[in-house]
């Protein structure tokens, strides 16, 4: 028995590459491609990590951003309402407590939304 009938009878019979296969009909040729298919392999993986690094980096200031924009926004309406109930003389002055104590509310939510982003709503 051959040795090439011995491996396909032994069940470990593997083609060769294609670009070795196909290298006594190019001449050559074929082999020669091998380092301009590595360097597009590269680009291509390098290319996809690039794209999910910045994926993850969006994500991550979202989360962050999120909880003080939050803050910032809750903080305000009720300094808005206060200044509005001062105009209106129905509060006088400003309670800056009341204020501080919205802003900490919105940031404890702010962190509740972007925990429930960052798992898929599994917070």
């Amino acid at each position: 028995m051959s040795p090439a009938s011995s491996r396909a009878a032994s069940g470990r019979d593997i083609a060769p590459p294609a670009d070795q296969a196909a290298a006594p009909v190019t001449f050559g040729a074929s082999e020669a491609a091998i380092p301009l298919e590595i360097e597009a392999t590269e680009q291509i993986v390098k290319r996809i990590l690039d794209q999910a690094i910045k994926s993850v980096e969006q994500q991550l200031i979202q989360a962050v951003e999120g909880p003080i924009f939050s803050a910032l926004e809750s903080a305000g309406k009720e300094l808005a309402g206060q200044l509005l109930g001062n105009v209106l003389g129905v509060d006088e002055g400003i309670n800056l407590g009341k204020v501080a104590n919205a802003g900490g509310e919105g940031f404890r939510e702010g962190v509740q939304s972007s925990t429930a982003q960052l798992t898929g709503g599994q917070a």
